[in-house]
């Protein structure tokens, strides 16, 4: 299971783009809890993103996430 979801990481993305135009501090929840980020931790914030972008692929990829796929395979010499 993920520890964090796509809102997570679309608030992450957001504050990004409220710091690299100018804005001074954001906050941003996640996980639940809201952290403020300055300017200066604009780097901080970007490797929070690749943390929540890495997990939720490893999450996805896992095939814990999302519809459950099946494969039946039927042998029979009647074909």
């Amino acid at each position: 299971m993920a520890t964090y979801t796509t809102t997570d990481r679309d608030n992450v993305k957001d504050a990004i783009i409220e710091l690299a135009t100018g804005k001074r501090v954001v906050s941003v929840d996640v996980g639940g809890k809201t952290r403020d980020f300055h300017q200066t931790n604009l780097p901080a914030l970007r490797n929070l993103l690749a943390e929540i972008v890495a997990d939720l692929a490893a999450d996805s990829a896992s095939g814990v996430s999302g519809a459950r796929r099946s494969t039946t395979t039927v042998k029979s010499d009647t074909w």
